[in-house]
C-alpha cells in the first residue's frame, strides 16, 4: 500500500510540475484585443492565445493595460505573454516571438464622405495626422512621412483608440486625419458610431505576433506555446474570426 501511495504521489507532482500559470496582457486595440462590454479581454488575439491555454491545460490570467505597461511587465516578467505586437528590435531585447501570427492594413481615416478626395500619400501633405505614438503605427506614419516628404504635423497619442476619437471630435483642426489599423479604425467607428471612413488605399500592411517573455518562461514552454499556435492558427473557428475582423492570417501561420 505504500508503494502504491508513492507511487500515485510520483505522478501527482509530476503532472503539477507541468501545470503553468500565465499572466497575459494586451492594450486596447480592437477588434485584435481590448475590452467586452463586460470589461474582460476579449477579440481576435485573446481567442487564439485562450485557445492555446485551453490546449495545453494551463491556467492563464488576461489583462487589459496600455502598451508601455504591456512591456514593462514583460521586461520584469510579471508578464508572460503580450498580445498583438510587431516585431522590432527592441521588443526582441525582451521577447521571444513565435511567428507572426495576423496581418493589417494600415492607412489613413478622414472626415466622412471626404475620403474620395484621397487618392495618394501625396494628397496629406502638410496636413495635421494623429497616431498612436510609440508603437507601429506611429513609426510607420513617421516613416511615411520622410519617405514621402509629406511635412506632416504630427501628433502622437497614448493609446491607440484616442486618434480617431479626436478626428470624429474635430479636436486637430481643419486638414487632419488620423493613422489607424483599417480593422481597428472601422470597429471604433462602427461601435463609438464616429464621423470618419478610411481611404481606399492601404500604405503597409502590418505584421502582429504574441509576444512571449524571455524571463521567466523556459526554452521547452516556449517551445509549447509555439506548437500550440501553429496548431490553433489552423482551426476553422480561429480562421473564421480572423476573416470576420478584417484581417489577415500571416504567411507564417499557413
Amino acid at each position: 500500500m505504500k508503494q502504491i501511495i508513492l507511487g500515485l504521489l510520483t505522478v501527482f507532482m509530476a503532472f503539477a510540475s507541468q501545470a503553468r500559470d500565465l499572466k497575459i496582457v494586451g492594450q486596447e486595440f480592437m477588434p485584435i484585443q481590448g475590452s467586452g462590454a463586460d470589461g474582460k479581454m476579449t477579440g481576435v488575439h485573446y481567442e487564439i492565445v485562450k485557445s492555446v491555454c485551453d490546449k495545453l491545460k494551463w491556467k492563464c490570467t488576461f489583462e487589459i493595460m496600455p502598451l508601455a505597461r504591456n512591456l514593462e511587465q514583460l521586461t520584469s516578467g510579471d508578464a508572460q505573454v503580450a498580445l498583438g505586437l510587431a516585431k522590432n528590435p527592441e521588443r526582441e531585447v525582451i521577447a521571444n516571438f513565435p511567428g507572426m501570427v495576423t496581418q493589417v492594413g494600415y492607412t489613413f481615416f478622414v472626415k466622412k464622405g471626404t475620403a474620395s478626395k484621397y487618392k495618394t500619400v501625396n494628397d496629406f501633405k502638410g496636413m495635421t495626422v494623429g497616431a498612436h505614438g510609440g508603437s507601429a503605427t506611429g513609426k510607420d506614419l513617421i516613416k511615411q512621412d520622410k519617405d514621402n516628404n509629406l511635412g506632416l504635423k504630427i501628433v502622437e497619442e497614448t493609446t491607440a483608440e484616442t486618434p480617431a476619437k479626436k478626428l470624429s471630435g474635430d479636436r486637430y483642426g481643419d486638414k487632419s486625419a488620423a493613422y489607424l489599423a483599417r480593422a481597428v479604425g472601422l470597429y471604433q467607428t462602427t461601435t463609438d458610431k464616429m464621423d470618419i471612413e478610411p481611404v481606399s488605399f492601404d500604405t503597409f500592411l502590418q505584421s502582429h505576433s504574441i509576444l512571449v517573455a524571455k524571463k521567466g518562461v523556459s526554452d521547452e514552454e516556449f517551445a509549447q506555446i509555439k506548437k500550440a499556435i501553429s496548431e490553433v492558427m489552423k482551426t476553422d473557428k480561429i480562421k473564421k474570426m480572423v476573416a470576420q475582423n478584417g484581417l489577415l492570417i500571416h504567411p507564417d501561420q499557413k
